[in-house]
């Protein structure tokens, strides 16, 4: 049998090395969920830089008017194909490293004869050429890829004409775009 003594230092040893364990442990993992929120603090704020960086650069153009029809002409094809319209927007997808292989969850649509609003310039050339309106949707964590995208599509030899750019903040890791251009076949 064991003294008084000898048991009321055991219970004080083992309730100090519980009470320094629990400690321990809350320390540890605070120490990490700290880094964790850290670190997606950080990757939140460039994420945010970028999209006001795409932001700026929609709104500096959001001003431009449409070129002429005369300059327009050599640029506008003169038959309209669904499906090899379809695959060159594919194709530039997958140019920009936007594959369907892999978790982008891209969509491609292609609008025939899109209202446009009265009294604007979409509104005039659509009386005269066949508009379509080509909506891309899809989810990326890199900015870069959308703006190879971009570019790409402003060097094709066709006129796709940027309407709007939209983005949801993600509530995890992946932006979803939505990119809108408008588009002319001679009739």
């Amino acid at each position: 049998m064991l003294s008084k003594r000898f048991n009321d230092l055991l219970f004080i040893v083992i309730l100090l090395v519980a009470i320094g364990g629990v400690f321990l442990m809350r320390m540890l993992l605070l120490g990490n969920v700290d880094d964790r929120i850290e670190s997606t603090r950080s990757d939140n704020t460039a994420l945010e830089t970028r999209i006001n960086d795409i932001t700026r650069l929609v709104d500096q153009h959001g001003q431009e008017t449409l070129p002429s029809m005369a300059e327009m002409h050599r640029y506008v094809p003169s038959e309209y194909d669904r499906d090899q319209l379809l695959f060159y927007i594919m194709a530039q997808l997958e140019f920009s490293g936007i594959s369907d292989v892999t978790d982008y969850n891209r969509n491609v649509s292609i609008t025939e004869n899109p209202a446009f609003p009265e009294g604007t310039e979409f509104r005039a050339l659509s009386s005269e050429l066949e508009a379509y309106r080509i909506q891309v949707q899809f989810n990326d964590t890199n900015t870069d890829t959308l703006h190879t995208f971009l570019q790409q599509m402003d060097e094709a030899d066709q006129y796709f004409i940027l309407q709007s750019i939209q983005y949801q903040l993600p509530d995890e890791e992946t932006v979803t775009f939505t990119i809108n251009y408008v588009t002319f076949y001679k009739p």
